[in-house]
């Protein structure tokens, strides 16, 4: 079961290797996809760490002042 796993990987990677080379496009599409995969990433955990580190949320529609409005 692992073997099968580990070919059907090694031929996923061998066809991509193999387009890769054969297109100078499709490799830089495939640069600039993992770069901005990675941003995404490292945007994602840097933005949930700064909302974290906020205050927490208080609601101000049912405050006395909102309410005689």
């Amino acid at each position: 079961m692992i073997k099968t796993a580990i070919t059907l990987v090694r031929l996923r990677w061998t066809l991509t290797l193999a387009t890769l080379r054969k297109s100078a496009w499709q490799t830089v599409a495939y640069v600039f996809s993992a770069v901005l995969a990675a941003g995404t990433i490292i945007g994602t955990g840097v933005l949930a760490w700064f909302i974290g580190i906020l205050p927490p949320f208080t609601c101000l529609l049912y405050t006395s002042d909102a309410a005689d409005e």
